[in-house]
């Protein structure tokens, strides 16, 4: 995975940041693993599970940073058809 499909803030600039996947999709990474779909339709940030006190500072801190919700544990719109990519990036994918 390229470092160049993910996008950094201010804070937290090592540790986590968004990943953009080649089919538009966005997740919030926290160390090396995709923990939370970005869904810009509602402007939600949903988390896959409950994770450790830093890996959820990374999730509220990217989200305010969006100006996005941050949704309830395990409630993702599994509607979504994401790429195998996508689900190939991401340690934790549930779907």
């Amino acid at each position: 995975m390229a470092s160049d499909n993910v996008s950094r803030f201010a804070r937290h600039t090592k540790n986590a940041g968004i990943f953009n996947a080649e089919d538009g999709s966005r997740f919030v990474r926290s160390y090396a693993t995709n923990v939370a779909y970005i869904d810009p339709e509602t402007k939600t940030v949903h988390p896959f599970e409950h994770y450790s006190v830093t890996t959820t500072r990374h999730i509220n801190y990217i989200a305010g940073e969006l100006e996005y919700s941050v949704g309830v544990v395990g409630e993702l719109p599994y509607t979504f058809d994401f790429s195998p990519e996508v689900r190939e990036a991401s340690t934790k994918w549930r779907g």
